[in-house]
């Protein structure tokens, strides 16, 4: 029906370090339970009789309500930051919630599940996690341009409320710093907003994207399911040759920049000492993790994921200490 095809979106609601992952789901569910009662209100008008859940429903006894209500499939979206959530369940207990929840909405009756986001790290999951991933009609974004950029960090949907004004070198080198990769220019714009307090008006400019760009980094969970930490390697010779492969491209000069000229397939493969080398360089491709430029040359994926890369690398080496 016309303004009602999708039910919610399932995001991870903050970045905050001290909500658990149970903690998490539970802020997401308690956000989606009025945008859900709103959305299935309005539509409700326009179908006399149907129940409306009561305003003290839980918002699963609203998506079940919502799902149940129409022939029509309901859309449930699920968008790159859900990965990060999941990773992010390290406990027996939160990887027990996190299986509930997901379990929980692929047994939804009547849903269509969608994912926006890249190709990495689903077979890694655990089991429902998997299923409900491996159901899911894909969306994968292409690289945003200058113009969508400016767009996304102005805000300009909301040009009703906020005066945001990005000028067009500030629109650029965060698209340069992020490859162009929507989940992290949508992690990026929401730290720029974040530096504004509560004004309504600004001129962003390249220190907002720099000092988002490093409040970015200081959460792991961006990047790792693109690193050799990704949980997909399933043996200790992929993960090395994975991280060489990576640790050699994030090196290069101007690594990861539009002016970065990478390494041939052959130079990767060289470095990579693995019976698995051609497969192991289309893996990271999948995972985002590279991408081809001209002359069929390898690059990393972006400035942003060359220096956790590099930072990485250092983590992991041996400390030799002295005296």
């Amino acid at each position: 029906d016309p303004g009602f095809g999708v039910i919610g979106a399932i995001t991870e609601v903050s970045d905050s370090a001290e909500l658990t992952v149970v903690q998490r789901i539970e802020r997401c569910l308690d956000d989606l339970r009025p945008q859900l009662l709103r959305a299935f209100a309005g539509w409700a008008l326009a179908h006399p009789g149907v129940p409306l859940p009561k305003p003290t429903s839980s918002a699963w006894e609203v998506l079940e309500a919502v799902a149940c209500a129409t022939d029509r499939p309901a859309v449930l979206l699920g968008i790159d930051e859900c990965m990060r959530l999941f990773h992010r369940a390290t406990t027996v207990r939160d990887q027990r919630a996190v299986v509930e929840f997901a379990d929980r909405l692929v047994r939804l009756p009547n849903v269509v599940p969608v994912w926006i986001g890249p190709r990495h790290g689903e077979r890694s999951l655990l089991g429902p996690l998997a299923d409900l991933l491996g159901r899911a009609m894909r969306v994968e974004l292409a690289p945003f341009d200058e113009r969508t950029v400016a767009d996304l960090v102005g805000a300009r949907r909301l040009a009703f409320r906020y005066q945001f004004v990005v000028p067009r070198l500030v629109a650029r080198h965060a698209l340069e710093v992020t490859g162009g990769l929507p989940s992290w220019l949508s992690e990026i714009s929401a730290h720029m907003w974040k530096q504004l307090g509560q004004s309504e008006r600004a001129r962003f400019t390249i220190h907002h994207v720099n000092a988002a760009v490093t409040a970015l980094q200081g959460d792991s969970t961006h990047f790792h399911h693109r690193t050799w930490e990704c949980r997909d390697w399933t043996s200790q010779g992929q993960r090395a040759a994975a991280r060489r492969a990576l640790v050699s491209l994030a090196n290069l000069p101007r690594a990861g920049w539009p002016d970065d000229l990478g390494l041939s397939r052959d130079e990767v493969a060289a470095l990579l000492d693995h019976a698995m080398g051609t497969a192991i360089l289309q893996r990271l491709e999948d995972l985002g993790s590279v991408r081809v430029v001209p002359g069929d040359r390898l690059v990393i994926a972006a400035p942003l994921l060359a220096a956790h890369v590099r930072e990485l690398d250092q983590r992991a080496k041996p400390r030799i200490r002295h005296g």
